[in-house]
């Protein structure tokens, strides 16, 4: 099956588990698609990234809330 990779970075599971600190820096901040049999398999994204992504989450849940109402 044919999946979109979601960013500019990649690297297989196998290298992730030796040196995830490493490649998490290669990233530059970014996130990082964590491949498997060059099939992404989950993301690792930086805290700061989550964070503002969570806050985000939030915020469109309050407003479709409200309009909701």
């Amino acid at each position: 099956m044919l999946q979109t990779i979601l960013s500019r970075s990649s690297v297989s599971v196998t290298e992730f588990r030796r040196r995830p600190v490493e490649c998490v820096r290669a990233g530059n901040g970014e996130a990082i698609a964590i491949l498997s049999n060059n099939e992404p398999v989950f993301y690792c994204i930086p805290a700061k990234e989550y964070g503002e992504l969570l806050q985000e989450l939030e915020d469109a849940k309050s407003k479709l809330k409200a309009v909701s109402n």
